[in-house]
């Protein structure tokens, strides 16, 4: 039987459920960011589109998970974002 899923908190601050996959046995990860975008109507096929998308953080604050919070953007748009962000910050 596999463990039941664990909530941590990466060191960067980005918070995930993780779990061992039952067919191949492999550890999984889904961050909350991603489930927050989802429950707020981002499609689950952009959110987990393998880097195409990606879910961006308004207030630059990797825990804030709040339902406001986390965007679904295309990749360079949130790099764009992220970068303004912290030039901000400097």
């Amino acid at each position: 039987m596999a463990a039941p899923a664990r909530y941590e908190t990466r060191s960067d601050g980005y918070c995930r459920w993780r779990a061992w996959d039952r067919v191949d046995g492999r550890e999984r990860y889904v961050y909350v960011h991603q489930l927050t975008a989802i429950a707020d109507g981002a499609s689950p096929y952009l959110v987990f589109s393998a880097g195409e998308y990606h879910i961006h953080h308004r207030s630059g604050i990797r825990f804030d998970n709040r339902p406001s919070n986390p965007q679904l953007l295309k990749g360079d748009d949130h790099a764009r974002e992220t970068f303004d962000q912290e030039g901000a910050e400097s």
